[in-house]
């Protein structure tokens, strides 16, 4: 129902009046104030083209803390005073509008009864040339506003009116500040933080205590580390709108704790639209400089590597047959080992966008199709060091040098189909494709303590990644069942990750100085890992509004919901051993020859652990029951229980073994969620909300496998633990907010966080460098955010400053967002502290805060537009300290970009965008010295967008 305030103010009628069919025909009258109350209050009935009536309009008034809901008639009634009001009237489905000069007589009172249009291309085209114009029709004028999904109004009214807290990046929002990706618009919500550039901490909270959701439909993770899909597989173009929701509601999966990542797709548009733009990019450091590259596939450049690096044929299983492991073994080598330096092109972004909408038999039929190609560069030298302990000093034990070269290359497509009639029935198909491919040649130089010299290691590294939405969806609205709705969804998604032969290999320094292929058995590997991960969705929810009197109302709310999900997981290691003559060409892709791959010399062998391969299986169940009470629309509280069944089981064993005896972790639990959130609209345009709940957050398939992986983000080793148990959370929100206007806000928030049991990575005694996940004993997580978006001109308030110099600016074409949060966390690891220097410190990947600000001018005629941008975090732990070293941070980070969008003619835009002005060092530090350390360039960015 709160799409409501997402309706364009176009056109009304008197009820009475014919409804305008044409373009020509567009005033109505609206009469003078009738006698037929007796008090002073305006009543009416809100109906739609057919006369039909409308239940839950809002009719509310300018200036006022008044509004009222029409009940299932589509009567309404507001007690007011006598004099001239400014009333609005909104309801989901149809067209806004806002009446100026409602005259109310003492004694006597006001009608006002309206009629109102589908807020669809057809309503557009018979109020042709309404645009936002005023057209005075008596005593009263009626004002014309077009709020579409994803614009500045839309976001702050649902921020608004959710009865959670709830913070909405909408589509004017991610353009203005032209990031491509989720994860890189969400760095501008309040309280977030963006690591390893694709993982969301929601309030300092790591990635696995936030979801995602698209539409609504819980989607599985590519990444095989961590629990969350990564965000920036997510290009902004196919979104209309990303919500974060920061406090609990029944109606949404249990898992939850920093907050949910709701993705809302683009849907069909009310007019034909079609759309062409292509940007190039320059990245300082890479674009025009030699870059490392080697040999690949032919079809690279689309994102399709698979073919130029799969399996060789015989290997699975490895064979035993001497002949015919030199055969398997000639054909990965083949595969090709050399690297070299390329002049590296500047990157090039493509998207192509067409949709409309018409009418068929009562039905408003639509579609959407939209098509991205992203292909791009990255270029940086990394100062990498590591330390240990020596006599309570910290000694260096390793220094090396990493130039790497990646390359990106993402593709995306968007259908959506939408069958639409009136307000009652809305169903839609959706279906997306995305698939992310990353290709590296990477080198470091340098030594460690297990080293007498230097060394030079090399991997060439593919990985491909793709996720595939097909989603079906109903939204049905009975009003001869006292306005019932019902929503449904069926959505099925899978995701694969492939990683087929990463090479790694080694050169060691040699007496006189120079480098050859080293001879040790662990000198290459030969990696091929794979991961597919399917999850099926059904969901039912029904609400049913109720009018118990003229300003107390009450929302039921209900649903089911079923999640079944499936994994299959593994990881294939190779090495070629045996012996060499000593007087062995020093490269690799010489020694790699069939000169010296037989029997007897080099042959591959597998060194697969037996713990490299599981499988997972998920089936979770829940139901909900939820209430909204709202009293004059002054008060509403909002309770509601969710409860959870949920069988997990992951299964580690050993591939090929002909008995395997797996390693079985297991969750059988159910859980009972409360939730409560109360807000209170104490005066126009502010209001306070509190709210309480609990939570859980599960550990994921990986995590409950004995399988070790590589964490990305620390490079070390991890393994994970099936004992694990599941961690509770108790959620505790308040927040204050007044709004100066559908587009104004501000608003100051606190939070805290309980968690029990709460999951991280420790490194146990005799492991090496192996972390492990282990349940801690108890963690807290608190804090406060204050947010702040606008228009200049509210500077105008102060006439010190309207009569200075600022004032001589035109403020009204000037606006600011600040955004800040303050956070600490404390984890207390307990029995589980391992040989952890501090049993007691802040969680992982926590910033103790998070800054934006943003300062933009936008033109009178909307044409030209200009946003600098500013981002900082605070530094956090990146990885915990052992042994007595202390904690790895990573130090803040200060990002200032710079976006200028142009409107130069009716099809053609421009879009200039600069990033990382500043160009600071990202450096992480232990006891204040470096352990890594790079820049990652200035980014330029020219594009150019045609659109029908």
């Amino acid at each position: 129902m709160l799409r409501a305030v997402f309706s364009a103010a176009l056109l009304a009628a008197e009820l009475d009046n014919p409804v305008p069919t044409s373009a020509e025909n567009k005033e109505s009258v609206i009469p003078a104030a009738s006698a037929t109350a007796v008090t002073e209050k305006l009543i009416g009935r809100i109906t739609d083209a057919n006369g039909e009536p409308v239940a839950n309009a809002r009719i509310s008034v300018a200036g006022r803390d008044l509004s009222a809901l029409t009940g299932a008639d589509g009567r309404y009634a507001l007690l007011l005073g006598d004099g001239s009001h400014d009333v609005t009237v909104r309801a989901d489905g149809f067209e806004e509008q806002i009446f100026r000069g409602v005259s109310v007589v003492k004694s006597a009172g006001a009608t006002l009864d309206v009629r109102l249009l589908p807020s669809s291309k057809r309503a557009h085209a018979e109020t042709a040339g309404a645009g936002d114009a005023q057209h005075e029709l008596g005593a009263i004028s009626v004002e014309g506003q077009a709020i579409k999904d994803g614009s500045d109004t839309a976001v702050v009214l649902d921020r608004r009116y959710s009865p959670q807290v709830v913070d909405i990046l909408g589509a004017e929002q991610i353009s203005r500040a032209g990031d491509s990706d989720v994860g890189a618009a969400l760095k501008r919500v309040t309280g977030l933080s963006l690591v390893d550039g694709k993982h969301v901490y929601v309030r300092g909270l790591g990635e696995r205590y936030s979801s995602v959701v698209l539409n609504g439909a819980q989607i599985p993770s590519p990444d095989p580390t961590r629990r969350v899909v990564p965000l920036d597989l997510f290009p902004t173009s196919v979104l209309s709108s990303i919500a974060v929701q920061k406090s609990y509601s029944a109606d949404m999966p249990g898992e939850f704790a920093g907050g949910t990542v709701g993705l809302n797709s683009r849907g069909a548009p009310n007019d034909f639209q079609l759309n062409v733009a292509l940007t190039g990019k320059y990245l300082d450091g890479t674009t025009g400089d030699q870059g490392l590259r080697y040999r690949g596939g032919g079809k690279d450049w689309l994102g399709d590597g698979l073919d130029a690096r799969k399996f060789p044929d015989g290997i699975t299983p490895f064979p035993t047959d001497p002949a015919a492991r030199e055969k398997v073994s000639e054909q990965v080598a083949a595969r090709g080992y050399r690297t070299y330096k390329s002049e590296i092109d500047p990157g090039a972004v493509f998207g192509f966008g067409v949709g409309d909408s018409f009418d068929v038999g009562g039905w408003s039929l639509g579609y959407l199709g939209a098509l991205r190609y992203s292909h791009e560069w990255a270029t940086r030298k990394e100062q990498r060091r590591s330390y240990s302990l020596a006599l309570g000093q910290l000694e260096q034990r390793s220094d090396f040098e990493r130039s790497r070269t990646e390359r990106m290359i993402d593709q995306s497509a968007l259908v959506s189909l939408g069958a639409k009639r009136g307000r009652q029935h809305d169903v839609g198909i959706t279906f997306m494709k995305i698939r992310q491919a990353s290709d590296e040649t990477r080198i470091d130089e340098g030594w460690d303590t297990q080293a007498t010299d230097r060394d030079h290691n090399y991997r060439l590294r593919w990985i491909e990644n793709a996720l595939t939405v097909k989603q079906v969806h109903g939204d049905h609205k009975f009003d001869a069942l006292s306005n019932l709705e019902v929503d449904w969804l069926y959505s099925h998604s899978g995701v694969t990750r492939d990683e087929p032969n990463t090479r790694s290999y080694k050169y060691e320094q040699a007496h006189d100085g120079s480098f050859a292929f080293a001879r040790g058995s662990n000198n290459n590997d030969q990696l091929f890992a794979y991961l597919g991960d399917t999850m099926i969705e059904k969901r039912i929810d029904a609400k049913l509004p109720l009018r118990l009197s003229d300003d107390f109302t009450a929302t039921l709310q209900t649903g089911l919901d079923r999640v079944s999900r499936g994994r299959g997981s593994y990881i294939r290691k190779f090495q070629f051993r045996g012996s060499r003559p000593a007087d062995a060409p020093p490269d690799i892709w010489n020694v790699l020859t069939p000169e010296y791959i037989r029997p007897g010399g080099l042959l591959l062998q597998e060194v697969t652990q037996a713990t490299d391969a599981y499988r997972a299986w998920q089936k979770l169940d829940a139901g909900y029951f939820a209430t909204e009470l709202n009293w004059a629309d002054r008060y509403r509280l909002h309770i509601g229980v969710r409860r959870e069944d949920n069988l997990q089981r992951v299964e580690t064993y050993q591939l090929f073994a002909p008995n395997p005896t797996p390693i079985i972790g297991e969750i059988n639990q159910v859980n009972w969620l409360p939730t409560a959130a109360f807000t209170w609209a104490y005066a126009e345009g502010a209001q306070l909300r509190l709210s309480f709940s609990k939570t859980v957050s599960r550990p994921d398939f990986r995590e409950m496998s004995r399988a070790q992986f590589i964490d990305p983000e620390l490079d070390i080793a991890t393994r994970g633990n099936p004992d694990l148990k599941q961690t509770g959370i108790r959620n505790l929100d308040l927040r204050w907010e007044y709004y100066f206007s559908d587009t104004e806000s501000f608003s100051v928030a606190l939070f805290d966080k309980r968690f029990d049991n709460p999951i991280e990575r420790v490194n146990q005694a005799g492991t090496g460098a192996l972390l492990e996940l282990k349940n801690a004993a108890d963690a807290r997580n608190r804090g406060i955010e204050i947010d702040y978006t606008g228009s200049l001109a509210q500077l105008r308030r102060w006439s010190w400053i309207d009569k200075g110099a600022i004032g001589r600016l035109p403020l009204e074409q000037l606006y600011a967002g600040f955004n800040y949060a303050r956070i600490e966390s404390q984890v207390d690891l307990g029995a589980n502290a391992g040989i952890q220097t501090s049993t007691r410190r802040a969680l992982q990947g926590q910033s103790p805060y998070v800054a934006n600000l943003q300062l933009g001018y936008r033109s009178e005629d909307g044409k030209l537009e200009s946003t600098l941008l500013f981002n900082v975090f605070g530094r956090r732990i990146s990885q915990a300290g052992e042994h007595g070293v202390p904690d790895i941070y990573e130090e803040p980070f200060r990002q200032v970009d710079l976006v200028t969008s142009w409107v130069f003619s009716e099809r053609w835009k421009m879009k200039i965008q600069a990033r990382n002005l500043l160009d600071p060092d990202v450096n992480y530090t232990q006891g204040g010295l470096t352990t890594l350390r790079y820049r990652r360039g200035r980014e330029f960015s020219l594009g150019m967008e045609w659109a029908w």
